[in-house]
């Protein structure tokens, strides 16, 4: 196979030019994240029923719920909260356990418990929790002339809290980069209804005939289904109350007489409790947390949000919208600090061979083999689905270093052997094991559990697949345009001036090989002579290492320093 191969070079030169089209159109669709996926032991579940007050919320839907969501196995706790038109549900598991498993298990649960509710009622939604959970960025929305006066403060954050939540957090959430929007800052409303005593005793009315009137005309009835032929009508009755002129309109029937509760109440909307108190420079302020999504890249999701953040702008002159705590920064300033030490390892090694390989031919041929990898390596990220982050990064400049090995001893023992295909045949099977052994390190990450599993096995991937990847350069690339310059050196007719100018560089660019030789030689001598001082001194190390080991700090995670407080 390597015969035919290496005399079709153009043949080559097509194939590896199509791969690496392919390659970087990977690259570009790749999904950039600071972490890897990471499964948390934690599953939410949302129900909503939009004009349910909090305790038909509770009754309806939350508490068969929980009920049947109870009976999931690896269950560690449960917790629902309440609140008007809508229920969570938060489940959480033992760490280490399968939650693609459980997900599909409390999906099974919720459809079993469908069957015994209201048909209206919509299906909850199912969330599954990861690391990736961690907000891009935040968006403190705030009003631009705030009142001084605190009564229209709470107004005004009231009516911002209702386009916040019935508007803005839709259309960030329709952005397709964006997985979710969790807010706060929010100021629902209350109605307060006043009555008026005297006019309440001169018609001989109380309190309660007021409350059993408010109760009686709040109402949520069911559907009916009318069918007419081959047509079918839903037809919903409502009489629930929504705003304050639906209290003012109430009517009382008391001693025969009709009275509106307008005329005897004041019926006053004001802002109720606020969901969490939030400030952005000294003003009142609602954030927003935008969530991405785990395959779409923090760069388009960044540039679809500073589109949006223009129109919302044009559109709410009296709001200002600010980007605050952007991950997106640390992200690029993570990612271009490792993508550099990727580029300066490569420009290392690069020089390190010119010094010490000498001439400029076999030099260039080993360096492309980097790129070439590192290409079939972000190609197989994309078929594997692995996210470009920290972890995977970090794994291929682990790899960058051995790289260039195979091709090394590849057109060495070509040129000691004076054979293409022998020189690469004699030595494919010792790379192949050295690749195997150097794998065999980072391969058993890959099947640890939990969250360190998840952690190391892009890092476990990055290497191992940079190394297969280098192995397969080395073997049908490098030897090609090497048989190829060889025949064009054959051929040239100033070939003994090359030659000659080749030794002259040899001769000049090995300087700094001799000089290693220098120190290594009588060292080397020094340690045979002395094997006996040189075991000593390896057992002397071997027991400070075993002694001090047990007084060595352990923890979990390296100290990190934080610029930041979160007060709870």
């Amino acid at each position: 196979m390597l015969k035919n191969i290496i005399h079709r070079p153009i043949a080559v030169t097509m194939i590896l030019i199509a791969i690496s089209a392919i390659g970087i159109l990977a690259f570009n669709h790749l999904p950039v994240s600071l972490m890897p996926k990471i499964d948390i032991p934690l599953i939410t579940v949302q129900m909503s029923s939009p004009g349910l007050s909090v305790s038909e919320i509770e009754q309806q839907l939350v508490t068969p719920m929980r009920q049947n969501l109870s009976q999931v196995a690896g269950l560690k706790e449960v917790e629902s909260q309440s609140r008007i038109d809508a229920g969570t549900i938060t489940l959480t598991f033992e760490p280490g356990t399968n939650m693609d498993l459980l997900f599909i298990d409390v999906n099974e649960k919720i459809d079993r418990a469908m069957g015994h509710m209201d048909k209206n009622v919509s299906r909850p939604k199912v969330i599954k929790a990861s690391a990736m959970d961690i907000p891009a960025f935040y968006i403190d929305i705030t009003p631009k002339d705030e009142s001084p006066d605190k009564d229209s403060q709470s107004l005004n954050m009231a009516q911002t809290s209702k386009l916040v939540r019935n508007v803005i957090v839709k259309r960030i959430e329709q952005l397709p980069q964006t997985a979710m929007v969790d807010y706060s800052g929010t100021v629902g409303a209350e109605i307060q209804v006043v009555p008026d005593l005297e006019k309440m005793e001169s018609l001989g009315l109380t309190n309660s005939n007021i409350e059993n009137a408010i109760r009686e005309n709040n109402l949520v009835l069911g559907a009916l289904n009318v069918s007419s032929g081959i047509y079918r009508y839903s037809i919903h009755f409502d009489e629930q109350i929504l705003c304050r002129e639906d209290i003012e309109q109430i009517w009382i029937r008391h001693q025969g007489r009709m009275i509106q509760l307008g005329d005897i109440c004041q019926v006053i909307e004001k802002p109720a409790v606020r969901n969490g108190i939030v400030r952005s420079n000294g003003k009142n302020a609602i954030t927003l947390a935008v969530i991405k999504q785990n395959d779409a890249r923090m760069e388009d999701l960044q540039v679809e949000m500073n589109k949006l953040l223009e129109l919302l702008n044009k559109d709410y002159p009296d709001l200002e919208f600010n980007l605050t705590r952007d991950q997106t920064e640390l992200l690029t300033y993570s990612m271009n600090n490792l993508e550099w030490n990727l580029i300066l390892g490569a420009l290392l090694a690069c020089a390190i061979l010119f010094v010490f390989n000498g001439g400029w031919r076999t030099p260039l041929l080993i360096i492309i083999s980097i790129p070439l990898s590192l290409i079939l390596t972000l190609l197989v990220f994309f078929l594997m689905d692995i996210s470009l982050n920290i972890i995977s990064l970090s794994g291929l400049i682990l790899g960058v270093g051995m790289i260039v090995d195979n091709a090394i001893i590849v057109i060495d023992n070509i040129r000691q052997r004076k054979d293409v295909v022998l020189g690469t045949k004699e030595v494919f099977m010792p790379m192949l094991s050295s690749v195997l052994t150097t794998c065999s390190v980072f391969v058993p990450l890959i099947f640890l559990s939990g969250t360190a599993g998840a952690l190391f096995f892009d890092q476990a991937m990055g290497v191992t697949i940079a190394l297969f990847a280098s192995l397969i350069v080395a073997s049908l690339v490098v030897p090609v345009y090497y048989f190829s310059l060889q025949r064009k050196e054959s051929v040239d007719k100033e070939k003994i001036k090359s030659e000659d100018s080749q030794e002259r560089s040899h001769s000049e660019m090995r300087w700094a090989e001799r000089q290693l030789l220098k120190w290594y030689e009588p060292a080397m001598r020094w340690t045979l002579r002395h094997s006996g001082y040189c075991l000593a001194g390896f057992g002397v190390a071997v027991v400070c290492i075993l002694a001090l080991s047990p007084l060595m700090k352990k923890e979990r995670m390296p100290e990190i320093d934080h610029d930041d407080t979160l007060m709870t």
